[in-house]
């Protein structure tokens, strides 16, 4: 949920007080970096869904704060933190129509509908087509899901 906040530094600063020394934290954020419709889709389709997805990504970002490249900036985060022993991976799937991947998406864009349309990236017929694509058709890549870790210095610690 760091991806949410403005500045995610004091979240990130509560999360580690509430470690005991040797203790270790996991961190997963999204990284919309990877969400691209497969080669293979229809090129018209995914065209439309792209702009829909875009769309999506300009409301969530630049009127509810959410940083869609946040996973990206897990690990540095945590270093900058004074965590020892950090590391961070990534993992994608495909998300198809019909499957929950399609789903999240479907109801994602239902209820960001009129946000998406007062844009001016989209329009009714592109969300409509998006929509039905996220129940059959669509084949994307999932935004990459970054998990990173970190252990808090115990005493004694040389790191």
């Amino acid at each position: 949920m760091l991806s949410w906040l403005g500045d995610p530094v004091p979240a990130l600063n509560r999360l580690m007080r509430a470690l005991r020394p040797g203790g270790w934290l996991v961190l997963e954020e999204l990284d919309f970096v990877s969400a691209v419709p497969d080669p293979a889709m229809d090129a018209a389709a995914a065209s439309v869904f792209t702009r829909v997805l875009h769309a999506h990504t300009v409301v969530l970002s630049e009127r509810n704060g959410f940083d869609p490249t946040f996973g990206r900036c897990l690990y540095g985060l945590l270093q900058t933190a004074g965590l020892t022993d950090v590391n961070a991976s990534g993992r994608v799937s495909m998300w198809r129509g019909g499957e929950p991947g399609g789903e999240l998406l479907r109801v994602t864009f239902q209820q960001l509908r009129q946000a998406m349309l007062d844009t001016g990236l989209v329009d009714d017929g592109d969300v409509d087509t998006a929509m039905t694509l996220c129940r059959r058709g669509l084949s994307l890549m999932s935004p990459v899901t970054v998990t990173g870790w970190g252990r808090l210095p115990a005493a004694g610690d040389d790191h």
